[in-house]
This record gives C-alpha cells, sequence and structure tokens, in this order.
C-alpha cells in the first residue's frame, strides 16, 4: 500500500514533499514488525511519531524502528 502510494502521486505529476521520506519509513516499520525484530507497535500515535520524524528525515538515513522503539515509549516531558 505504502509503495502504490508513492507511485500514484509519482505518475499523478503531484508530488507531496517528503512523501519519499514518509513512504521508506513506514516500510523500515513494517519491515521490522515482519522480520520479528521488533513487536508491533500498539500505540497509534507512536508510530506516527516515528514516522514523522523530521530531523531524523532531513540529516540521515532512515533508521530502523527497532533503534528508536525503546527511545519512544520511555520519552519524558518537561515544562522548565
Amino acid at each position: 500500500m505504502n509503495v502504490l502510494t508513492l507511485i500514484y502521486f509519482k505518475f499523478a505529476d503531484v508530488f507531496p514533499i517528503g512523501i519519499s521520506f514518509y513512504t521508506f519509513q513506514a516500510l523500515s516499520y513494517l519491515v521490522d514488525v515482519y522480520r520479528r525484530d521488533t513487536p508491533v507497535q500498539k500505540n497509534f500515535g507512536g508510530l506516527l511519531l516515528y514516522i514523522s520524524l523530521f530531523p531524523q528525515l532531513i540529516a540521515g538515513p532512515i533508521i530502523k524502528y527497532k533503534d528508536l522503539d525503546e527511545q519512544l515509549g520511555s520519552r519524558s516531558h518537561h515544562t522548565e
């Protein structure tokens, strides 16, 4: 489904900015779950957070979900 979305936007001449980054981030998650490298994310917001990590998308290669799973689950917020 992810790849079909990418192909659709490519051939429709409406190519949203960053669509390939989002697609490959989602694919990396699916591959990690398929290979059983990481459990399925039960929190949809956590999955969306992983897919939309803009600083990581701009700065470098696609990072595997299993490398960020623990960090995303244990993050804390401070109002200092």
